[in-house]
């Protein structure tokens, strides 16, 4: 059978093989890329191949999924959510969760913004999408400008009648518009993944980690980065797996390193050859305390007038990391010190409010 066919526009007839077109009313529940014809000045949507999700998922990913697609269900209008954070940190696999469980489920199908579309003719194709979709914005920040994000705010404040779940995945919220922020009704949801939480951390490793042993160990050094994602936590346990080592001994190797953060630590305790030594009560260091060939200054003795004696510690000196608690102790031939994080003062937030 010929799948040959007439097309006639106006005057003009034109034969095409139509063994590959399909003709439907709503836009199948797939995964496209949005894509711009600059010959004639059109967009268009190009299939691509739909999202993979892992079996298991740690952590929250599959509640925020179906609270988002639960709020979608029961507003009027669009719904845009902002996820940020550095790759690896579990923003790609929730924007990819949401997109698998909205086409699996809801026949909903996803839309990838990658380049930077914007303007009136960019708005009027959306809204031709007369039904819901999971519209992303892959790396958005990175893909466009102030300018240009401006620029997407009709689409975002239900102008149009087309109702969508608008996803934003960023690495920096700083360089995102502030006309998107604190603004609920352009972005509902907001999430940012700095670091793992420790229920992810937990939930892993009591199931890939062979000694069970080490996972305290692995949530207080969790702690000390500014950004511990799931890719480090992975290699981490695979590596102590693989040789039967503690965190810090693959720490050593692996392209997983501490950054000096912004917490301070109160040594909390020195003793030097199995004698406490008195510390004054300001005594502590504004760093990460997991350093590199750092050194810290103690008093040598108990007397208040005592010199300050230079002690270089690294990391190999760490034999106690709890993070429950985090207090953090290192050993040398000498001496034994102990760091605990100086917590803030809670916030009563109950002054702010009248009786």
């Amino acid at each position: 059978m010929s799948h040959i066919q007439f097309f006639r526009s106006g005057k003009n007839v034109r034969l095409m093989d139509t063994s590959s077109i399909c003709v439907t009313q709503k836009l199948e529940p797939n995964t496209y890329v949005v894509k711009f014809n600059p010959q004639n000045g059109e967009y268009y949507l190009e299939l691509i191949e739909d999202f993979s999700i892992p079996q298991k998922i740690y952590g929250d990913t599959v509640k925020l999924t179906d609270r988002i697609l639960n709020t979608f269900n029961n507003r009027s209008g669009s719904v845009g959510i902002l996820l940020s954070g550095t790759k690896g940190s579990g923003k790609t696999l929730q924007a990819k969760h949401i997109s698998v469980i909205a086409r699996q489920k809801h026949d909903i199908p996803t839309i990838i913004v990658n380049e930077e579309h914007s303007g009136s003719e960019f708005n009027t194709f959306i809204q031709s999408l007369s039904h819901p979709c999971v519209i992303i914005f892959d790396e958005f920040e990175k893909v466009y400008d102030r300018e240009h994000q401006e620029e997407l705010l009709t689409l975002l404040d239900g102008v149009l009648s087309s109702k969508n779940i608008f996803i934003f995945t960023c690495n920096n919220v700083f360089l995102i518009d502030g006309h998107m922020m604190n603004r609920p009704s352009r972005i509902y949801y907001s999430r940012n993944y700095v670091s793992l939480d420790e229920e992810v951390i937990l939930e892993y490793c009591e199931e890939k980690l062979a000694d069970k042993s080490h996972i305290k160990s692995i949530c207080g050094i969790a702690k000390l980065f500014d950004e511990f994602n799931f890719d480090a936590l992975q290699c981490m346990v695979e590596e102590m797996n693989r040789y039967n080592e503690d965190p810090m001994q693959v720490l050593e190797f692996l392209n997983i390193k501490f950054t000096n953060g912004s917490n301070i630590y109160k040594l909390e305790e020195v003793i030097y050859k199995g004698i406490k030594i008195k510390q004054r009560n300001d005594e502590h260091i504004d760093c990460n305390p997991m350093f590199y060939n750092r050194k810290i200054y103690i008093y040598r003795n108990n007397k208040e007038d005592a010199d300050l004696f230079p002690i270089t510690l690294d990391n190999k000196n760490l034999v106690t990391c709890d993070g429950n608690v985090d207090i953090y102790t290192y050993k040398t031939e000498d001496y034994s010190i102990t760091f605990k994080k100086k917590v803030p003062a809670a916030i009563d937030y109950s002054k702010f409010f009248s009786a």
